[in-house]
């Protein structure tokens, strides 16, 4: 019996994507129709602003409304943000990218494993059969099909001796 973290395993699956995506520098990008607003704190918004260039680069269209509002234009057309979403993002990112100590890498790796965990299922989320066989499908495609980009197992294997003994039962397997 094979056990999923649904949510694990479709972490791996964008993280890997999204971090190809963005090495060969072929984003897909999606102008967003209504721009989402985030409010950040001035030291939030230099470091916003500082980063702006890159963030480009990785599928973020951001500009600044006032001293200390930021406006989401365009995102990676991967992820879906809500307003809540981007606003926790948008702090998110101004924390790690306001640690000089962090290489580029460092921060590049952080920020894409932070956008694939929030766009991935979540726990109670129900999945149709086909849905699961696809993430399963791209799941052995991935470099690191066991692990998500934060470290946790994607899956296990529960073994008819490991089941009988959870039942108290003597296995002759």
């Amino acid at each position: 019996l094979l056990v999923v973290d649904q949510h694990a395993a479709q972490e791996r699956v964008l993280f890997e994507k999204y971090l190809e995506e963005f090495s060969r520098g072929t984003i897909r990008v999606q102008p967003l129709l209504v721009p989402l607003e985030a409010e950040l704190s001035r030291s939030q918004m230099e470091t916003v602003l500082k980063w702006r260039d890159w963030m480009k680069t990785a599928g973020f269209e951001i500009d600044q409304r006032g001293p200390a509002v930021a406006l989401l234009r365009a995102a990676p057309a991967l992820f879906y943000f809500t307003q809540p979403a981007f606003s926790e993002f948008l702090g998110y990112l101004s924390e790690v990218l306001g640690e000089p100590q962090k290489a580029a890498e460092d921060i590049k790796r952080s920020v894409i494993a932070t956008m694939a965990c929030k766009k991935s299922i979540k726990a109670h989320d129900f999945v149709k059969p086909q849905e699961a066989l696809r993430l399963m499908e791209d799941l052995k495609k991935a470099k690191d099909g066991y692990h998500c980009p934060h470290g946790r197992p994607t899956l296990f294997h529960l073994s008819a001796a490991d089941i009988a003994r959870r039942f108290l039962r003597s296995s002759t397997l």
